[in-house]
């Protein structure tokens, strides 16, 4: 038997502002993106559901790991928002990730700097985090968001699919999500040479920043002053 959206899944996909909702697929506001819903996908919205239910608001009031402040941050995410993103791009987002951003979407940080504690490489200039499905000033553009982005430089072999962008620095640079083990890479987008192959050139360009999402943030430090 086919697994059904629950009443209270349907209200938070409904609350995240999807126009369309089947048991297999839902649509983004006024958008033409369709997004497949696998039965695991259906399950874990069902799980969030009875989730925010028995925690109630406190579930979406959940302190950050860090007290780094954000300005200019899009429209705040709910449980199921991030069920959507992480069925769009088939991946499961670590527990700190999630809470920082059911906190700040997006946004200019006021700690700006990661300093290399092992000295090897210069300071990585945070510019801003990325935000998820909405970005205001451009329409909800996906070109602009952080979902929308990942999938687009992983279609075009740009990014390798182990990595996902959440922050980009003064140079177009990405600060990245190690999916697979969590550890936070800094990957260079403005340095490529065509005598190496693809994967050559990513390896080069990648280097590990931190072993997590919460060590990267609460590592950051205010910038010099201009």
């Amino acid at each position: 038997m086919a697994t059904k959206l629950s009443q209270a899944a349907r209200k938070l996909l409904e609350q995240a502002g999807c126009s369309e909702i089947a048991d297999d697929f839902v649509i983004l506001g006024s958008t033409d993106l369709r997004i497949l819903l696998s039965r695991r996908a259906v399950e874990d919205l069902n799980d969030q559901a009875r989730e925010v239910a028995a925690v109630g608001a406190g579930a979406q009031g959940k302190k950050s790991t860090t007290e780094l402040k954000l300005t200019d941050c899009q429209k705040r995410l709910t449980l199921a928002d991030l069920a959507l993103v992480e069925q769009d791009l088939r991946i499961k987002l670590p527990e700190a990730f999630r809470s920082f951003y059911l906190q700040h979407n997006g946004g200019t940080p006021d700690r700006t700097t990661w300093v290399d504690p092992a000295g090897k490489f210069d300071d990585i200039e945070v510019r801003d985090f990325l935000s998820m499905l909405y970005f205001n000033s451009k329409g909800d553009d996906p070109d602009f968001t952080l979902n929308g982005i990942a999938r687009s430089q992983w279609a075009a072999g740009d990014l390798p699919k182990s990595l996902l962008p959440f922050a980009i620095d003064w140079g177009g640079n990405y600060l990245c999500l190690d999916i697979a083990d969590g550890k936070v890479c800094y990957f260079l987008r403005d340095v490529w040479s065509d005598n190496l192959s693809t994967e050559k050139n990513r390896e080069i360009n990648t280097r590990p920043v931190a072993e997590s999402f919460s060590q990267f943030v609460s590592g950051l430090i205010p910038g010099e002053p201009d």
